[in-house]
């Protein structure tokens, strides 16, 4: 029985399991800091320069938009907190930038979140990525599923 718990195919196992837990703690702190996005504070801002720019096979907007926090003018450029789990060829990224574009043709007032512990921070929106969720979900259901077939294979 000792044989088992020291044979390749248990180190194996748990090196696979120890990649699939620094994955999903890697996503998971990408969410957190997402989370943390949730407590900035909102105010109104204008969308001053709007360029439009390829990005692969889609066309995607470089905004550019300033905002006033405690009578102190701030300038951003980002739609989302972190464009890394957001894709540009998603229906909702496109509807932000559409939005943005439009604010900018139309000379309008945009909702700009900053962060009130550092106001120079900011993004047109902050809402949780559908694909950060997605991940978490899938990496903790190859850990659940890994642990099971190891398991069955331990004790059997």
């Amino acid at each position: 029985m000792a044989a088992r718990f020291i044979s390749w195919q248990s180190l194996l196992d748990m090196g696979w399991l120890f990649f699939l837990l620094f994955i999903f703690a890697y996503f998971w702190l990408d969410r957190r800091v997402m989370l943390e996005t949730r407590l900035w504070m909102k105010t109104k801002g204008r969308v001053t320069e709007c360029e439009w720019t390829t990005h692969g096979h889609s066309i995607w907007p470089k905004v550019e938009y300033v905002y006033q926090v405690n009578d102190e003018e701030f300038t951003g450029e980002y739609l989302f907190p972190d464009t890394s789990h957001n894709d540009p060829n998603s229906a909702y990224a496109r509807r932000i930038a559409y939005k943005a574009a439009n604010a900018y043709k139309l000379d309008e007032d945009v909702d700009v979140y900053y962060n009130p512990d550092l106001p120079s921070q900011s993004a047109l929106d902050i809402t949780m990525p559908r694909k950060l969720t997605f991940i978490l979900w899938f990496i903790a259901a190859l850990i659940v599923l890994h642990l099971v077939i190891s398991g069955v294979r331990l004790f059997s």
